[in-house]
């Protein structure tokens, strides 16, 4: 499997959870592993394995076991070994900053900006993420794609499927407009009727439709995570935004097909 390396000395940045569980720090040729990622393997503290890394290929022992992370797999080296395997030895991608008691993030950002100057960039809360977690920004981009894409075509599915209901709808009682057109029913009158339709009966639908929806979204969600296609660190959040969205459009679909097919009977 992928693992993310780190130097040792990132252990515990996290917090007091993010901590050595067993065993100890890593020498030259040792490594410390999650201990998800050991006991999925069947590793224990003594036992070997080959890693790859930028830096080359090499067999090292498992010295020590850490607390499981929210990104995922996860290797720690000893920091001068970190610094080769990189790719760039003698070049640091991030430090991490812990404020003293009393200090908050955002007086603390300040210093820190005020100490680099406009060199560096500071990141706190949750805008670490995509710092502590590199694989992260490949997941955005995936799921960008795949929401894209798929959201594209379900919409255009579920507005197909309610303008031609709402149309067959429609046309099926044309008998009853032109009843109504005798009578003395104006065309707007009869616009106006399927309208007040679409208005009641659309929103009502499509609400009926978010929770199979939600449960929809949160299994393929888990499917992408159980596969590896993004990181287990990615959560899941589902705003009212998209929910108002397809309520909106499945409403304006259903108002719009009323109103096409309601032409010829409503003359």
């Amino acid at each position: 499997p992928a693992l993310t390396g780190r130097g040792f000395a990132a252990l515990g940045i996290a917090g007091p959870g993010d901590q050595l569980l067993e065993g100890r720090a890593p020498g030259v040729t040792e490594v410390v592993l999650d201990a998800d990622t050991a006991r999925a393997a069947h590793l224990a503290p003594g036992a070997s394995l080959t890693l790859t890394a930028p830096g080359g290929t090499a067999n090292y022992r498992v010295s020590g076991l850490a607390a499981a992370q929210q990104a995922g797999p996860t290797a720690w080296f000893a920091d001068a070994t970190a610094d080769r395997l990189s790719g760039h030895p003698g070049r640091i991608d991030a430090i991490a900053v812990q404020p003293r008691e009393g200090v908050t993030a955002a007086a603390l950002a300040a210093q820190v900006r005020q100490a680099v100057g406009g060199d560096a960039k500071t990141f706190t809360g949750d805008d670490r993420g995509a710092v502590e977690y590199p694989a992260l920004g490949g997941a955005r981009t995936l799921l960008m794609a795949l929401g894209g894409s798929f959201g594209g075509y379900a919409t255009m599915t579920a507005i197909f499927v309610v303008m031609s209901t709402v149309a067959l709808a429609t046309g099926q009682r044309a008998r009853e407009f032109a009843l109504l057109r005798a009578i003395g029913a104006t065309p707007r009158q009869i616009r106006r009727t399927i309208a007040a339709e679409a208005v009641l009966v659309a929103p009502l639908a499509a609400a009926l439709g978010i929770l199979p929806g939600l449960a929809l979204a949160r299994w393929w969600f888990g499917q992408l995570v159980e596969r590896g296609a993004i990181p287990a660190a990615v959560r899941l959040d589902v705003g009212p935004l998209p929910m108002l969205a397809a309520v909106l459009a499945c409403t304006l679909a259903a108002l719009t097909a009323g109103f096409l097919a309601a032409r010829r009977p409503s003359r």
